[in-house]
């Protein structure tokens, strides 16, 4: 007996269902800012920098808006925005930024070409480190690499200091930490004239600071050390992240070399004879 399909169930045995094939499309990715800077300490800062991923402005728009404001504690030294190519935007000082400065960048609302709001970065903060410092001392005229035993020393700072941070200047002599103390009015004035008239050629600063280091005269042949921390602070209250260390040696006692004529078998010199002494400083 032939067996019975129904007219249906044999229809769909047949029938070819068609299958829906359903591709999703990514979204384009939002723009975004790839790279800014500086960041943290950076000396001698000549520009702010902003990257962006994808086209901003179009290329050679003079018109198009800054993404970012700079905002520093030198109010003479402001960056000039513009975009050097399309995605590619920098904010230029006039000059490169002296230590102890801090600045700030306010990124602003931007849209790329397409129109799509564009996610920016947080503000961030960045510096030009702490004041650093030359030092200038009564070196020993007949040898300089040996300082004379006069307890002071002047100090150059790249930057204005604030005062209250040169609690952290410190010194030592043979390895025993010594005093510091500030000299001001006419004891600095004193040191600065002096140390002007044994160096004529001495630049004057107008930011000079003069330190003692200990009460007494340096010992002869001292090891001494003097340490410009690294808290010290600019008046923008910017410090420095490394200390500089400054290791003198005093001069040795003053010799003299006695020479003169002397007769066998006598001690000393022939008091007929001329007597030279020679001595080691002036």
């Amino acid at each position: 007996m032939p067996s019975f399909r129904p007219p249906l169930a044999r229809s769909l045995a047949h029938a070819v269902l068609p299958i829906a094939i359903l591709t999703s499309v990514p979204a384009p990715a939002a723009t975004t800012v790839v790279d800014v800077g500086p960041a943290a300490t950076t000396r001698d800062a000549r520009q702010v920098r902003m990257r962006f991923s994808d086209d901003i402005t179009a290329l050679g728009d003079d018109r198009a808006r800054d993404p970012a404001t700079v905002t520093c504690s030198a109010p003479g030294l402001k960056a000039v925005g513009h975009w050097i190519d399309t995605r590619n935007w920098v904010g230029e000082f006039p000059r490169a930024l002296p230590d102890g400065v801090a600045c700030t960048v306010q990124p602003l609302p931007v849209s790329d070409l397409k129109g799509q709001p564009v996610a920016m970065p947080a503000p961030w903060r960045f510096d030009t480190g702490g004041p650093q410092a030359d030092i200038q001392l009564f070196r020993s005229p007949y040898m300089l690499n040996r300082v004379l035993e006069e307890p002071v020393a002047l100090f150059v700072p790249s930057a204005p200091v604030d005062p209250a941070s040169l609690s952290h200047l410190a010194c030592s002599v043979n390895g025993v930490a010594q005093p510091v103390s500030i000299l001001a009015g006419a004891q600095a004035q004193d040191v600065m004239d002096r140390y002007r008239n044994a160096n004529p050629r001495a630049e004057n600063h107008p930011d000079r600071l003069v330190a003692r280091c200990g009460s007494h005269a340096w010992p002869n042949d001292a090891n001494v050390t003097w340490v410009w921390g690294k808290d010290i602070r600019s008046r923008d209250g910017v410090a420095g992240p490394l200390e500089h260390a400054f290791d003198l040696r005093v001069r040795p006692p003053l010799t003299v070399d006695v020479h003169c004529a002397t007769m066998a078998g006598t001690p000393g010199c022939d008091p007929r004879g001329p007597v030279f002494l020679f001595f080691s400083e002036k």
